[in-house]
């Protein structure tokens, strides 16, 4: 049981990082995309974001 618990453990180690990596890069994109809306709002005519 003790090296099933550990295999468990490692791969849900990694899964998690895989997972906050992508959340990491949903919230950048996120960010350039609302820095892209916040920059070119004004010139395409469309209502300023503040």
């Amino acid at each position: 049981m003790g090296w099933v618990g550990l295999v468990l453990a490692i791969v849900a180690a990694y899964f998690a990082i895989k997972v906050v990596t992508f959340v990491f890069k949903l919230m950048l994109w996120g960010a350039v995309l609302c820095g892209a809306y916040w920059f070119f709002a004004p010139m395409l005519g469309l209502p300023k974001p503040f």
